[in-house]
């Protein structure tokens, strides 16, 4: 089976066993690998490249070899689809999945499955004039997934880009790190008026549980924010909080008393 295409093959994953064929693999099967192999490879682009749109990394079937069961994907990002590719063939020589996206974790078990399923190999090969295999995943393999994190929390940040067929809101943290968001159409719209501008979001997080980076963040709710100066900030805060200390005459010794020293320790 060849599908004609104006496309170079870039990347092939290979499926060998007994009696693996196109035809004898089911539709739903083989649409889960396709989709778990575009999965891998786009989680990683985007991870890395946030700056990208999702439509932008297509990884696309160029051609299907009837031989076994050989799937070749092309894409308009060849650079970044070869290095994702190969990050995860990396992953699995290694045996050391920490550093892949979530989604390519799961998508790299969705294979190794598969392989269980049908008492196969899968095989990830780079084609750059020849067939480089990169990695073999084996019905014995275990792919370990990222433990998650997921908890409610509120995030600060600059309003980068907001855009695409299925919203995501790129927000530039106040460290500098930058983050897709996923969102309704009313809540992208609404942050499309406030680009560039520093906004507060509350909404559901997931976080890599060894190394608590956020690796996922769904926008519930734009939150009543206005960016001010550290001396306007540290003016309200005197201004709401100066009853509670309204009583205190002597400030070196309550302190030293809430620090439990002596106020010869604040000198």
């Amino acid at each position: 089976m060849s599908m004609n295409t104006s496309l170079n093959s870039l990347i092939e994953v290979t499926f060998a066993g007994e009696g693996i064929r196109p035809d004898t693999v089911k539709a739903g099967d083989l649409a889960d690998i396709l989709k778990a192999i575009e999965t891998m490879v786009e989680s990683r682009v985007l991870r890395d490249h946030p700056e990208m749109q999702k439509e932008e990394v297509v990884i696309g079937l160029v051609n299907i070899k009837s031989s076994s069961l050989d799937l070749e994907f092309s894409s308009a990002v060849p650079a970044l689809a070869i290095a994702a590719f190969q990050d995860a063939g990396q992953a699995v020589r290694d045996n050391d999945f920490s550093r892949l996206p979530a989604d390519a974790v799961n998508a790299l078990d969705t294979v190794a499955s598969f392989t269980r399923k049908r008492q196969c190999i899968a095989e990830f090969i780079i084609l750059n004039g020849k067939r480089d295999v990169i990695a073999t995943i084996t019905p014995d393999i275990k792919i370990e997934r990222k433990p998650l994190l997921t908890g409610e929390t509120t995030i600060y940040g600059q309003v980068v880009r907001v855009g695409g067929r299925i919203p995501r809101i790129m927000i530039e943290m106040v460290d500098g790190k930058t983050i897709f968001c996923d969102a309704s159409i009313d809540i992208a719209r609404t942050l499309g008026e406030k680009l560039y501008q520093v906004v507060g979001l509350s909404g559901i997080a997931q976080w890599d549980s060894k190394t608590l980076v956020m690796d996922t963040f769904a926008i519930k709710a734009i939150l009543s924010y206005e960016a001010s100066s550290f001396k306007e900030a540290m003016a309200r805060l005197a201004e709401m909080t100066k009853s509670y200390y309204a009583d205190i005459t002597d400030v070196p010794k309550y302190i030293a008393s809430i620090r439990g020293g002596s106020e010869a320790n604040l000198q």
